[in-house]
């Protein structure tokens, strides 16, 4: 996976930095990864904080088409593990 954006860190025990992005690359965003490939010598990295400043906006999602709720299961509509076989057989 390419980076959209890298930082160089600066080793700071105050954690008063900030780095800033490019705005045009994080329009839009639902999820983000960190990854954090080296540490400052230390034999573990340590990471209390991180902070994301923005403005958020409404959450939008696909309408979903079709919904069936069951309030009592059909059995016969589910299918179970089969005992001792492993596979998969129809519920009675």
């Amino acid at each position: 996976m390419q980076a959209i954006q890298e930082w160089d860190l600066a080793e700071n025990l105050q954690g008063v930095l900030e780095y800033q992005t490019r705005y045009s690359k994080f329009q839009g965003v639902a999820s983000i990864t960190l990854h954090f490939p080296e540490n400052f010598g230390g034999d573990t990295t340590q990471i209390h904080y991180i902070g994301l400043k923005g403005e958020a906006t409404q959450l939008k999602r696909d309408v979903v088409a079709t919904i069936v709720y069951e309030l009592t299961p059909n059995p016969s509509d589910h299918k179970a593990r089969a005992e001792g076989g492993g596979g998969l057989s129809h519920v009675e």
